[in-house]
């Protein structure tokens, strides 16, 4: 069994993988949109001759950069949010967790797990979500544990 502990304290007990499916497991990852590696791309067909037009000169990793914020839970998943500069506790409060993770969680009755960064824990951020009722599981600092980290992994394969 797995014993989970919400911000007041009060103790859980699920049997199994049963309290993975009501976890709402949100990160957020930054994506560099071009690799810095010096290198150049040449895109071409079998047959075609090399010929400048072909060439794609990679961008430095300065400024080509974007971070985003998401939630997975058992067969769901919440909107993608960009943050555009800094993400500090009052915008995560104010742009993250009251328009889409509050409606998303009491929809489905979930609790939320994020992970221990400094905008999370925030006493603003933890006031809030204790005066909406939200459970929000103890969790290791640093922790990859979390299946939204597949998910960036993924995404960033791709890019």
């Amino acid at each position: 069994f797995v014993v989970v502990t919400n911000l007041s304290g009060q103790m859980f007990t699920f049997d199994g993988t049963f309290v993975w499916r009501g976890v709402l497991f949100t990160n957020e990852s930054r994506f560099s949109l071009y690799r810095a590696d010096g290198r150049q791309c040449v895109w071409r067909r079998v047959g075609e001759r090399f010929a400048d037009v072909n060439v794609v000169d990679r961008v430095t990793a300065s400024g080509s950069k974007v971070m985003i914020w998401a939630g997975v839970c058992y067969g769901q998943r919440t909107q993608v949010h960009f943050i555009d500069g800094i993400l500090n506790a009052q915008r995560y409060r104010d742009e993250i967790l009251r328009p889409i993770v509050v409606p998303f969680i009491h929809n489905r009755h979930l609790m939320l797990q994020h992970n221990n960064s400094w905008p999370y824990v925030a006493r603003i951020c933890t006031r809030f979500l204790e005066a909406e009722n939200i459970p929000v599981p103890a969790w290791p600092a640093y922790s990859n544990m979390s299946p939204i980290e597949r998910v960036w992994d993924a995404l960033d394969r791709r890019i």
